[in-house]
Formats: C-alpha cells, sequence, structure tokens
C-alpha cells in the first residue's frame, strides 16, 4: 500500500491537567512540579502513565516530603538545607491524592493513557522515551465578546512575602503579553509585567534568611536552616523579561549579546568592545554560562575579551 502516494495529514488534541508542587529526589530533593492530566499522564522530569507513577512513588523518584536536614534545590531560585519540616501526606496518601486528581479531571476514567509495562520506544534500534505531547502553562484572555485567546506561557519560581519571617513558594506563569500568574497561593493572583516588577523586592522576592519559614501550598512548610547559593531579584525579572520576548519570537538578551560578539569578531573596535560589554552584563547572571549553549565552553569567549583584552577568544 503506498500511503505516500496521498496527502500526510495530523491530527492534535489538547488535554486539560494542573501542575501540583511535589519534590524529585535524584540525589539531593528538587523541588518541582507534577504536571497531571485528564488522560492519566503525570510529568515528573518525564512523563509516565499511572502504573509508572506509582513506581516513582514506591522507588521514592518522586517525594512529598524533605526529610530534616536534607538540602533542596529550586530551578534558577536558590537552595538551602531545611529544618522543622512539616508535610501534609505520607507516600501513599500523596499517591492518592495524585490519583482523586485525576479522578476529577476525568470522572468517567475515559481513555486514560496507557504504556503497556515500557516507558521507552524503539526506533532503528535506539531507545527513545515515549513523547506523549509538550506541557505549557495557558491563559484564557478575552479578545472580545465572542472570542478568547489562548496564550501559551512559561513559569519560574519565587518567594512571596507572607510576614518578615514567612513566605510562600510560588510557581508563576509568564505570558507573551507580559501577565504575570502567581500560583500555588489559596487564591491565584494575576498581574502585568509592570504589576509584578513594582511589587519586586517587596512582596516578590529571591533571597531569604535562616531560619525563615517557607510554605508551600498543598503540600506542607518547613524552615531554612542554612543557604548555599540564592538568585538575586534583578536577574529573576531579567529572566522573566527574556522569557517574554522569547514567547514573542523576540531576541533575548543572549541572542543580543552574541549577535553583538559576532559583529566585534568580525571587526574589533574599543566602541563594538564596549557595546559588548554592555550586552553581556544585561544578560540575568545565572543563564551567561549558557549562552553558547557549551557547558565546556561557557561564556568564557566573551568575558576573555571584554575582562582579559583578547581581541579573538578563539583564535
Amino acid at each position: 500500500m503506498n500511503l505516500k502516494s496521498y496527502s500526510q495529514i495530523r491530527r492534535t488534541m489538547t488535554i486539560s491537567g494542573v501542575s501540583i508542587p511535589a519534590f524529585i529526589h535524584n540525589g539531593m530533593y528538587y523541588k518541582t512540579n507534577l504536571d497531571v492530566f485528564q488522560d492519566g499522564i503525570i510529568d515528573a522530569w518525564g512523563m509516565v502513565d499511572i502504573d509508572f507513577f506509582k513506581q516513582k512513588i514506591q522507588n521514592g523518584w518522586i517525594r512529598a516530603t524533605v526529610p530534616n536536614g536534607a538540602d533542596l534545590s529550586i530551578f534558577h531560585l536558590s537552595q538551602f538545607t531545611i529544618k522543622n519540616g512539616k508535610w501534609q501526606f505520607d507516600r501513599m496518601s500523596f499517591q492518592q491524592y495524585v490519583l482523586d486528581i485525576i479522578k476529577e479531571l476525568n470522572p468517567e476514567q475515559e481513555n486514560l493513557y496507557n504504556f503497556y509495562g515500557t516507558d521507552v520506544r524503539l526506533k532503528n534500534n535506539v531507545r527513545y522515551a515515549k513523547n506523549v505531547g509538550t506541557t505549557l502553562p495557558v491563559f484564557e484572555k478575552k479578545r472580545d465578546e465572542y472570542q478568547n485567546d489562548i496564550l501559551k506561557g512559561d513559569n519560574k519560581s519565587i518567594f512571596k512575602r507572607i510576614d518578615d519571617h514567612t513566605y510562600y513558594l510560588c510557581r508563576f506563569d509568564i505570558f507573551s503579553d507580559g501577565t504575570i500568574r502567581i500560583n500555588d497561593l489559596p487564591n491565584v493572583e494575576n498581574l502585568s509585567f509592570a504589576e509584578f516588577k513594582d511589587r519586586a523586592g517587596r512582596d516578590f522576592i529571591s533571597e531569604i534568611e535562616e531560619d525563615n519559614k517557607v510554605i508551600i501550598y498543598g503540600l506542607g512548610e518547613m524552615e531554612v536552616e542554612r543557604t548555599f547559593w540564592q538568585i538575586g531579584i534583578n536577574d529573576i525579572m531579567g529572566d522573566v523579561s527574556d522569557k517574554i520576548s522569547l514567547l514573542n519570537k523576540e531576541p533575548d538578551s543572549s541572542a543580543v549579546c552574541i549577535a553583538m560578539y559576532e559583529n566585534y569578531i568580525k571587526q574589533p573596535s574599543p566602541q563594538l568592545k564596549e557595546k559588548l560589554k554592555i550586552a553581556y552584563e544585561a544578560i540575568p547572571s545565572h543563564l551567561r554560562m549558557y549562552m553558547f549553549g557549551d557547558m565546556d565552553l561557557r561564556d568564557t569567549p566573551i568575558t576573555n575579551i571584554i575582562y582579559n583584552n583578547e581581541s579573538n577568544s578563539l583564535s
């Protein structure tokens, strides 16, 4: 049968879900979100069906608690040792909580995805993780009286102040129109980027102190015993601005800097070197190492030029 003689088509579906806080235990503990979908797929650093989810609960990969004295890493925000943790779930009650979420999203339990015992597929004798779609936060924005636009977004983490010693750890979603949706609160907040920036450093912070209490809504609370590293609030705001640019298919600060670097390499001059320095220092400091996509090279081609007076760092 020669199917290539016909028009090639593809069908897509929208599968709804919710994103809930949890932890991954992979050597140390990592704050993450479990993306739970109505078809039974759960994204926990890789998409799994219900049976594989239960296995990952049992083997301790997915956790609802962090033991006192353990280190907790929050991607591009902070890392600290915890104490005085108080958690709402044990292993089995958290598993049931997630299953109850799927039941609420899909009361009839129809069309639940089944990996049939393997989470990989074989193609040309190479094993690939099964791909069941891409997870994106979405925001429904009213266009007019009859239509809504569905905006796709990105996300980060932030601390929201309750008082001088108590904070919520929130995931916030970022959308192309600058809407910021603060999740993992008793009541979700929708802000403009301008409002978010205005409250940064006051209501929303990225650096907390030892003995502060951190609440993860729906999961529990803990205190900070000691901190290892934290990202400054100005870098967080720069990261958000970059994400908005990318969502609008515009160059972010790293792309602007790389373009300036390429111009400098073609025709070095003191003026372009100064512009390169300004462009480099506009990149959030925690993202500079990723700008070339090479973790061996990192950002050294540029730092060698602007700080070490090398005219062409790749020569």
